[in-house]
């Protein structure tokens, strides 16, 4: 009989699932209403080569079972063909937060919310070699009050993480400004003067 696997996935950073791999058989088959699932009672003894949570996206790994195990199914005369186990990319969504500054005042980094999977293995930006660069669409200091403008992240790769960038909002409100009047003082009969103001 010959045995060929199905190939698998996993994404970077998570435990290979126990169960969910596939095989199929050729030439005369198994008989007796057996299969690989009822003759290996505690389960297909399938193999990953090294595979761990901090396997990288792109390494060349086989789904296999060891030939020690199949020697064990002693009414067959099994041929196996391996297949490949490929590490997925993470997804990563950072969704960049809306910001809202005063007419005439520089725009600050506006910060972000990290959703989708998420980093693992202790990685981050910094540590991943990012340093966010924030964009404010068409806004400057002379931009007018009541407008919005798209606050978007310049796109980067991660060669683990399928990143995926949401852009937020820039709104300029009016600058508060408070007149206050000056105090002043007149003699009784006389008209009031010209009050100033501070601001």
């Amino acid at each position: 009989i010959t045995i060929t696997l199905t190939a698998g996935n996993v994404i970077y950073g998570n435990q290979l699932a126990s169960t969910g791999y596939g095989y199929t058989s050729s030439d005369n088959g198994f008989v007796n209403n057996e299969s690989l699932e009822t003759l290996f009672t505690n389960g297909i003894p399938y193999t990953f080569d090294d595979y761990s949570t901090t396997t990288n996206v792109g390494s060349d790994l086989d789904i296999s079972i060891p030939e020690s195990e199949l020697a064990k199914l002693t009414n067959y005369n099994i041929s196996l063909v391996e297949a490949k186990l490929t590490v997925d990319k993470r997804p990563v969504t950072l969704t960049v937060n809306n910001h809202t500054v005063y007419y005439g005042d520089e725009a600050a980094n506006a910060g972000y919310i990290e959703s989708g999977l998420g980093f693992v293995n202790g990685d981050t930006l910094s540590s991943l070699g990012v340093s966010l660069e924030y964009k404010y669409g068409e806004y400057d200091v002379e931009s007018n009050a009541s407008t919005t403008h798209d606050i978007t992240i310049t796109p980067f790769e991660l060669s683990n993480y399928a990143v995926t960038l949401v852009k937020g909002t820039l709104s300029v409100a009016k600058r508060p400004i408070t007149l206050t009047a000056n105090n002043n003082t007149v003699v009784y009969g006389d008209a009031a003067t010209h009050n100033d103001y501070s601001i």
